[in-house]
């Protein structure tokens, strides 16, 4: 039984940290990419994950989305978040498809951090407000939760257990720039999820 973790950075930071987890790391893909039609890296990750029966596979993306993207489509391309941001969500769920006996899971994106706060912004650009990026992060796990469910996934929310009031990163469970760094979080989330490690 072992519990594997697939996606962007995300994937990787805390989930590398915790014993026995198998990462697979693809870059820094987002969600929108992902799951394009014609875009194959999800698909053939996965089928050559080793994945065995009472594994789990958890796939861990949408921060970049929401922190580059977003904001860019609902402005000036005057796009309805709740619109879009569903699609999107829609689309990477319909490409996850696990080996039988293989429990597939999907992690909500993590909170933004605050515009202030990360301290690589040429690495880690940032489009629209705080206030804009934790609505949207609402918006796009309302709709990964839900089509996660829908499908027989499970749904691990790393989101509620380290947002502030503000829906904001809280600052002793990140790193210095856009990741949940703290492990616990990650395990707690899973074990509301009902998902054994």
């Amino acid at each position: 039984m072992t519990l594997h973790t697939l996606g962007d950075s995300h994937a990787l930071i805390p989930w590398g940290s915790i014993p026995g987890v198998q990462v697979h790391y693809l870059g820094p893909l987002t969600m929108k990419r992902a799951g394009n039609p014609s875009e194959p890296l999800i698909p053939n990750t996965i089928a050559t994950a080793h994945l065995a029966p009472n594994d789990t596979l958890v796939i861990c993306i949408g921060e970049i989305d929401i922190r580059c993207w977003a904001h860019i489509h609902a402005t000036t391309r005057g796009c309805n978040p709740h619109d879009f941001l569903k699609e999107w969500a829609e689309d990477l769920l319909d490409k996850i498809a696990v080996p039988q006996g293989v429990r597939a899971a999907v992690a909500s994106v993590v909170p933004p951090r605050p515009k202030t706060l990360i301290d690589r912004p040429d690495e880690f650009p940032v489009a629209g407000s705080d206030a804009d990026r934790a609505s949207y992060t609402r918006i796009l796990n309302a709709a990964l939760r839900d089509g996660a469910l829908r499908r027989g996934f499970a749904y691990v929310d790393t989101h509620t257990l380290s947002a502030d009031a503000d829906r904001m990163m809280r600052p002793d469970l990140a790193d210095s720039s856009v990741h949940l760094a703290d492990p616990k979080v990650a395990l707690a989330a899973l074990a509301a999820a009902n998902i054994p490690i």
